[in-house]
């Protein structure tokens, strides 16, 4: 309780540890830079004993601005670890969007400004009308998606240059890796809402076991110029090639191809 009046309060059950005079409690959902009061009580038959009232002040949020805390730690391919932080919002033309139920702007795969038309013939980095060559961005498994000179150049995940996020934020900001997708699947519950807090708009919420989460509006995806499955699916991008089909990348819910349009979950560490 952030009062000593304890007009709304959270009852936590204490484990006990040792002697009967030692216990603990784990509380989740904390304000940062906050000083709660707590008071311990035991009821023995339809008597309490309560002891004295006592405080503690949370740290400051170690989250980046506009970040939440899914409590996700990744390992790199070195042994080192990292936290993951996920954006609140989706990624538009100006940075973040405002509110969680925003859409957001739609980019092709490797392309870092959304528009008009998300076809074939205006992809960076495609040679033709059809998606079967590229000049980036191939794997050395399948050099008859590759037009550049000499083999394939065998790259999987967006350089700098091409990630929308790290365009438009900076920092550490970037999209998602494939990994990062997996473990946001894997460490969340998630479940498609309608009408999420009361904004009217439909999506899923990845809800983690540290009480936090994330609102992904479920936005579709663009083609040519026309936007599909707006309101039913959520088509957000990764910034990995889909390992199986070097046409297509992967997501946090689903594959798409690299010219179709769709949206962007930012993370940094």
């Amino acid at each position: 309780d952030e009062t000593q009046s304890f007009e709304t309060y959270k009852k936590v059950k204490a484990t006990i540890s040792g002697a009967d005079s030692d216990f603990s409690v784990v509380v989740n959902g904390l304000s940062p830079k906050t000083t709660d009061y707590f008071l311990a009580y035991v009821k023995k038959g339809v008597a309490y004993k309560y002891g004295a009232v006592k405080s503690f002040t949370t740290k400051e949020s170690e989250c980046p601005a506009g970040t939440i805390d899914l409590g996700i730690v990744i390992t790199r391919s070195d042994g080192t670890n990292y936290k993951l932080y996920w954006a609140e919002s989706n990624l538009c033309e100006s940075g973040l969007c405002a509110n969680p139920w925003d859409y957001g702007d739609y980019y092709a795969w490797g392309e870092t400004e959304p528009k008009e038309d998300y076809s074939w013939t205006n992809l960076k980095y495609c040679t033709d009308d059809v998606g079967k060559h590229f000049n980036k961005y191939v794997p050395s498994y399948d050099p008859s998606y590759w037009s550049g000179s000499g083999l394939p150049d065998n790259l999987y995940t967006l350089s700098e240059e091409d990630d929308a996020a790290h365009a438009k934020l900076g920092g550490k900001w970037r999209m998602p890796t494939e990994i990062e997708c997996s473990a946001l699947r894997a460490a969340c519950t998630s479940t498609m809402v309608d009408n999420y807090k009361g904004d009217g708009v439909s999506g899923r919420l990845y809800t983690a076991p540290n009480g936090n989460s994330i609102f992904l509006p479920a936005g579709g995806y663009r083609d040519g110029t026309y936007v599909y499955k707006k309101g039913l699916f959520c088509y957000y991008l990764s910034s990995r090639i889909n390992g199986s089909i070097p046409s297509s990348a992967s997501g946090i819910e689903y594959n798409v191809y690299r010219n179709q349009g769709c949206l962007i979950r930012p993370v940094t560490e």
